[in-house]
């Protein structure tokens, strides 16, 4: 991973490329820099991201929180349409303020009393995007991970969203990230449970997620396009429900 800085007047623009994921520390590492310099406002531009994992994900939660704990606003931009969807999953969208790209965002910080802020996850998403919050019961089994878990074990949670691409589910039973599970989900009572694997690419952040911890998120693995459309479909007849 590279990084740019810039200086837009008194933001702070760094412009990131490659790829974010365990040796990414320094993005932490800069963004802790700049807070010692008593930098106030940070703008993280992505447009030349071409790979975040779970590990990516939380350098980027550290990032913000050593922000928020800094008393320093940050920007997210040009992100992906799949870091979009890792996100969508995990619920990040709900944390970080996040904008089509770094022009919206120097907008936001230097006219926000005049601006509509416009997050790039609010527009028209494509049909596996949608997210659909639910509480319903889940079965999940390890079948592969760390040693400190025995595989084939079998866990319990309840389900808080899903989308084409994922679930977020809330549960005592927290597996490592990277862990790979295979989830049971019955979408209509009376019915045999439909099975899908995933990865575990998310443990919810205590401080900045209070309300869905403790809770992981999954992404789907192998999906077939009939499973998916399974999934896709079940999400666009109860989010139509619940506007009527």
């Amino acid at each position: 991973m590279k990084i740019k800085l810039k200086h837009i007047k008194d933001i702070a623009v760094l412009n990131i490329e490659g790829r974010i994921n365990i040796n990414s520390s320094k993005l932490i590492e800069t963004v802790g820099k700049l807070l010692e310099e008593g930098t106030s406002k940070i703008v993280i531009d992505m447009k030349d991201i071409n790979f975040i994992d779970y590990n990516g994900l939380s350098v980027l939660a550290i990032s913000y929180k050593n922000a928020l704990k800094n008393k320093c606003a940050m920007k997210l931009c040009g992100i992906s349409l799949h870091v979009q969807e890792l996100f969508r999953i995990v619920k990040l969208d709900d944390i970080f303020e996040i904008y089509n790209n770094l022009d919206e965002a120097l907008e936001d910080f230097t006219h926000k009393a005049a601006v509509n802020k416009r997050k790039v996850l609010e527009q028209p998403w494509r049909r596996r995007f949608m997210r659909l919050a639910l509480d319903m019961p889940i079965v999940y089994r390890l079948i592969k991970g760390p040693r400190q878990k025995p595989e084939g074990g079998l866990y319990s949670g309840r389900m808080a969203n899903l989308s084409g691409a994922g679930l977020f589910m809330r549960s005592m039973e927290l597996l490592p990230l990277g862990s790979e599970v295979l989830l049971e989900i019955i979408f209509k009572k009376g019915q045999d449970p439909k099975q899908f694997q995933g990865i575990v690419i998310w443990l919810a952040d205590k401080e900045l997620q209070p309300e869905l911890y403790p809770g992981m998120g999954v992404v789907f693995t192998g999906l077939s396009s009939y499973a998916q459309e399974t999934v896709i479909e079940y999400i666009e007849k109860h989010v139509a429900a619940s506007k009527c």
